[in-house]
């Protein structure tokens, strides 16, 4: 389902970019994009009468809160979609996200109208996946590694394509608007030194969120990464590769692409909520976090630093591994 939902955006972003190079407007791509809101809907009602239980105190159970936030959620969508007034609202909201930065977002772009309703459905639908996900269960690599893959391909594809590769820009253009470069020196001790401090935040953070909850409640809250961790482990070699792979497709994306657009909150936000993993638990404050740490290296340095940031971050676990 998420695969489909990825490749029906990238749908929508080809188009929205083709519009964009033509410069002018159709009816193709609101009508498109009303399919957003179309299946958040669906998503909504769906968990309003599946979820309406109450909680034993009388309350609505949580469930039940992301149900109704999905249902107000698709109907704002409903309601921006081919409007202009409604737009400058959501301009002021992500330049007051994105005070202390440069934002690059307009009101006016069919790319970035895409953009913030992706945002807006993604935010919903993977935090109400999150919720009614089944209990974890054991993974085997062969599973795993496929889908990590196809995933950092499908971000590359949404970022080059996003940002107009083919319709508006050319190669040369879409590296510079990304961020990228060959690795230089800078680059690299940025990128290593982050890794490092990063990693250290994180392990503390852990250790103190351990020590602050029984420990079948921790063991609860990080089932869903430990699974991970253990199907990665299993090759350990490859596995290491594989994460680290894996940063290059989402620092694309989330810093590359849509940091200049959004700013680094929004951009951190949707990174966290793509890691179900760590949904409804301290470990997503602790990943948002280590998010707003990708995104200052994009923005001082440049998005290269922070792919090597990324990597580094993610192979730190499985060298320790390897070294115990």
């Amino acid at each position: 389902m998420a695969g489909l939902a990825l490749l029906y955006v990238l749908l929508l972003t080809a188009v929205a970019n083709i519009e964009s190079a033509l410069s002018g407007r159709t009816r193709v791509l609101p009508a498109l994009m009303g399919i957003l809101p179309v299946a958040l809907l669906v998503l909504a009602l769906s968990g309003l009468l599946n979820g309406g239980a109450l909680t034993e105190g009388g309350g609505a159970s949580l469930s039940v809160v992301l149900a109704i936030v999905g249902l107000v959620a698709a109907l704002m969508m409903f309601a921006i979609i081919g409007l202009e007034r409604p737009w400058q609202c959501v301009s002021r909201v992500v330049k007051s996200a994105g005070r202390y930065e440069s934002i690059t977002f307009d009101p006016r772009s069919g790319v970035h109208r895409l953009a913030t309703l992706t945002i807006v459905f993604a935010l919903t639908a993977l935090s109400w996946g999150a919720l009614n996900a089944s209990d974890a269960e054991p993974l085997a690599f062969a599973d795993v590694a496929p889908q990590l893959l196809v995933g950092s391909l499908m971000y590359l594809a949404l970022a080059v394509i996003g940002v107009g590769w083919l319709t508006r820009r050319d190669w040369t253009a879409v590296k510079q608007r990304l961020g990228l470069r060959w690795p230089r020196p800078a680059d690299c001790l940025a990128g290593i030194a982050a890794a490092i401090a990063l990693h250290l935040m994180a392990a503390l953070a852990m250790a103190y969120w351990q020590a602050s909850v029984s420990q079948s409640t921790f063991e609860s809250q990080v089932s869903g990464a430990r699974l991970l961790y253990e199907a990665l482990t299993s090759s350990l070699l490859l596995g290491g590769l594989l994460a680290m792979s894996v940063g290059i497709g989402e620092e694309i994306l989330f810093r590359g692409a849509l940091q200049p657009v959004f700013g680094i909150v929004i951009s951190s936000l949707l990174f966290v909520a793509m890691h179900t993993q760590y949904a409804f638990t301290p470990a997503a404050a602790i990943l948002f976090v280590v998010s707003l740490g990708f995104g200052l290296l994009r923005a001082r340095v440049s998005t290269t630093a922070a792919i090597i940031a990324h990597a580094g971050y993610n192979a730190i676990p499985f060298a320790l591994t390897a070294l115990a």
